[in-house]
């Protein structure tokens, strides 16, 4: 017998004890409230409890290419709840991760130059190369890049934040690739509309 709170709203003389006040719910009908109570919180929860880290599907989507399928120590960085950006870096043969990092900046990779340690300056310099991000131009170098270091940093695909691109080449037959996205919100709001 299930009496408690709710044996005022069931069929059962046994849990009612003033049964002139007592309304009387079926115990079907009190079943399929909760249990379509307990789907519209399952549904409605659904959203919160998706993963918060990319896959290779939805990295490949935000970066507008596909990580070649000859790559491995394939990680992919970064919190899509957060918003803030997306890290991507694999190993794959030369033809294979040169052609991945030149599809990230319109076919532009600058020899000696690591866009993850590289300094900007508002003034043309010695080894610096023009970065140009929603309409403003800053001339970047790099220190600590070797000559196997080709780097670049552009517009991301959809125009909302940009990319930073490393093909680090010291291995002849493996090149490493890493890639990072940033769309914070300032980038955001200078980007065109």
């Amino acid at each position: 017998m299930l009496c408690g709170f709710f044996a005022r709203y069931l069929d059962d003389p046994a849990c009612v004890e003033k049964p002139e006040v007592a309304l009387k719910i079926p115990r079907w009908v009190l079943v399929v409230v909760i249990v379509v109570f307990g789907v519209i919180l399952a549904l409605v929860g659904m959203p919160m409890m998706q993963s918060d880290q990319w896959s290779i599907a939805e990295a490949n989507a935000r970066l507008g290419g596909a990580i070649p399928s000859d790559a491995f120590n394939i990680q992919i960085t970064g919190s899509k709840k957060t918003n803030t950006g997306l890290g991507v870096s694999f190993d794959a043969p030369p033809n294979s991760a040169t052609q991945y990092a030149k599809g990230l900046c319109g076919g532009k990779l600058f020899q000696r130059y690591d866009p993850f340690t590289a300094t900007d300056v508002d003034m043309p310099s010695r080894h610096a190369y023009p970065i140009t991000l929603y309409g403003k131009t800053v001339y970047s170098f790099s220190t600590l890049a070797t000559d196997d270091d080709w780097g670049n940093r552009c517009e991301a695909p959809d125009h909302v934040g940009y990319v930073q691109v490393l093909n680090s080449r010291s291995d002849a037959t493996l090149y490493r690739v890493k890639v990072a996205l940033f769309f914070s919100c300032d980038v955001c709001t200078a980007a065109p509309g």
